[in-house]
């Protein structure tokens, strides 16, 4: 569009966010863009802190975004800040804004209490404060999960070894406490800003296998590699199938297979479920319980292989074996 020549990409959150904007960089520069240090504000520990503009050196190849500027920001109490960037110098771009906080909200009550307070007051920075809101995606990063040696994985104070969660006194395998994306989730269900305000780029239950990615002591941050940023790459680009300004320039169906999602990266798996499946299943049922909503929450956090059709069924046939009414 002649109004419109740079693809945007604002990155605002804490250390894990700042991991991603740079794994953006190595993706932009994988595909033959070129950093131009003079538009990039870097701190002294080399990373960004406000805006960095890469360009393609054949615009005919990447006719659709031969420049795109990466934005990181931090957000306190939400209060968002983009470094030296002025936030409503954006007349020239379109692309996702991609919020997530709460690495450092460590116990449920803290994270629910930072959604209430402050979740809307960063929404509004980010959202109201550009020229046209239609240009932009909002998207919700979710939490990738740690895997510390405590109950739950979750951070306890003190530096473990990386691992799975340790098995019950019973000898029941460890579930992961997913805090922080379950009441995310439950904030904007009942706020009413999921599926159209707000997109979910998913990536929790992609990470829990990968203990082994992470530094010695150091159970939250992962070690870089090009692969596992490729789940999130595909949410975002997901939810910019829904930003009306690339729908209005762009068929939805070209699009999907410019961007290479077909119907099997999203589709949902048939037949029995798996063991892996069944133990998200009753991680899904120990976090909502029993309700008109928890088949469809079950199936959008926990078991995101398959519909809230399958879940619903499941769930009937698992009360039944087990004589609850």
């Amino acid at each position: 569009p002649v109004d419109i020549d740079t693809c945007a990409m604002w990155f605002v959150g804490d250390s894990l966010t700042s991991d991603l904007a740079s794994a953006a960089f190595c993706q932009l520069v994988s595909l033959g863009y070129e950093l131009s240090p003079t538009r990039c504000d870097i701190n002294s520990r080399g990373l960004l802190e406000g805006s960095c503009e890469l360009t393609h050196p054949n615009p005919v190849q990447q006719q659709y975004c031969p420049k795109v500027r990466l934005r990181m920001g931090t957000c306190n109490k939400g209060r968002v800040t983009l470094g030296r960037t002025d936030i409503t110098a954006t007349l020239d771009e379109a692309g996702p804004i991609i919020l997530n906080h709460g690495v450092h909200e460590n116990s449920r009550e803290d994270f629910k209490n930072w959604m209430e307070r402050y979740f809307y007051r960063a929404y509004n920075r980010l959202t109201k404060n550009v020229p046209e809101s239609s240009r932009y995606r909002f998207m919700w990063r979710e939490h990738e999960p740690q895997h510390f040696q405590t109950e739950g994985a979750v951070w306890g104070g003190v530096r473990t070894e990386c691992g799975q969660p340790p098995p019950y006194e019973d000898g029941s395998p460890g579930l992961y406490d997913n805090y922080r994306n379950e009441e995310a989730y439950n904030f904007f269900v009942r706020e009413g800003l999921v599926p159209n305000a707000v997109h979910v780029v998913k990536s929790y239950d992609a990470h829990k296998p990968v203990h082994a990615f992470h530094f010695p002591g150091d159970c939250t941050h992962y070690c870089y590699t090009p692969w596992r940023f490729d789940l999130t790459w595909h949410g975002i680009a997901m939810g910019l199938l829904q930003t009306p300004k690339m729908q209005n320039y762009e068929p939805q169906s070209q699009l999907e297979h410019r961007l290479g999602l077909g119907q099997g990266l999203v589709g949902h798996a048939e037949g029995p479920l798996t063991a892996e499946e069944h133990n998200l299943f009753l991680e899904g049922l120990r976090a909502y319980g029993r309700g008109e909503r928890t088949w469809d929450m079950i199936s959008k956090s926990y078991v995101t292989t398959r519909s809230s059709e399958t879940i619903r069924k499941y769930a009937k046939e698992y009360f039944i074996e087990k004589g609850i009414y």
